[in-house]
């Protein structure tokens, strides 16, 4: 029936405002590198818009297949009137009859028979959602990798930390070994400012690379789409298992254009356009 198109409409809203008021999911434990682009590709925010876009066709999709079902109208009115008899001229026949009720109902229903541009259209509408579903999944494999990315930055950020502590405390050691060697009387005082300017630039190291690694945790916060103060644990697990994938450069080319997603979805979409020019001729 026609007013499917009206139903998935409200069923779509009613859908879709759950989902975007829905918290994001925070991992309870250590997360490792594949947990990352998990996460990533789940609740990303250009994933979650890619996924709204998928139900969008769909709904579109709906409105196709309206065209193609029953369609069913119907109205019911009630009035309470009278009837001045003097207006039909009646000969004899005079007066105002008495208040009485009349109920009007109607339904129509009609079916087509054969509409070959509506059901082309249909056709394409299966081609648009096609086309945006494996967009979704090309946007979710690269909101995955910037997540990856980003996890991998707070790992080598956190490392940096660590080399730079390691600096300062040998640094701090310099310092006190020349302040004790001028206190004895072996080294000359300018060993020990060498030593203080030493020490001050390694802090400067050390407060910018911490300063560097909170950067990189909150990069990898909002690339999972989780709160601001979430505070993750990484589990540095970096090994990942054997793709298997072709190695040779005419295999890895025809494997591309067969599983590429965001090449099937132009395959898809031109076919969407080629249905859409035939069902308006």
């Amino acid at each position: 029936m026609r007013f499917t198109a009206a139903l998935l409409s409200s069923a779509m809203v009613g859908v879709s405002a759950p989902l975007l008021a829905q918290k994001p999911t925070v991992p309870s434990g250590p997360i490792s590198l594949i947990d990352a682009i998990t996460i990533g590709r789940r609740q990303g925010v250009e994933a979650a818009i890619a996924q709204l876009n998928v139900r969008a066709a769909e709904a579109r999709k709906g409105e196709r297949l309206a065209d193609l079902l029953p369609s069913i109208e119907g109205q019911a009115s009630y009035i309470r009137q009278t009837i001045n008899l003097d207006a039909f001229g009646f000969p004899g026949v005079s007066g105002v009859t008495n208040a009485f009720n009349l109920y009007n109902l109607q339904l129509r229903a009609s079916q087509s028979i054969l509409d070959l541009s509506a059901r082309t259209r249909y056709r394409a509408g299966q081609d648009t959602v096609t086309a945006a579903k494996l967009d979704a999944r090309v946007i979710g494999d690269v909101v995955g990798a910037n997540a990856g990315v980003a996890y991998l930055r707070v790992l080598s950020a956190e490392e940096t930390v660590r080399a730079r502590t390691a600096d300062s405390t040998v640094a701090a050691d310099l310092l006190q070994q020349a302040r004790r060697l001028v206190e004895a009387g072996v080294s000359p005082a300018i060993d020990v400012t060498r030593s203080e300017v030493s020490f001050g630039s390694v802090r400067t190291q050390l407060a910018v690379a911490r300063n560097q690694a909170d950067r990189s945790r909150l990069d990898l916060v909002r690339a999972l789409n989780l709160p601001s103060n979430t505070r993750l644990q990484l589990a540095d697990s970096l090994g990942l298992g054997p793709l298997e994938i072709p190695r040779e450069p005419d295999e890895a080319a025809r494997y591309a254009r067969e599983h590429r997603s965001e090449l099937l979805a132009e395959h898809a979409r031109t076919e969407a356009t080629r249905r859409t020019l035939w069902a308006i001729r």
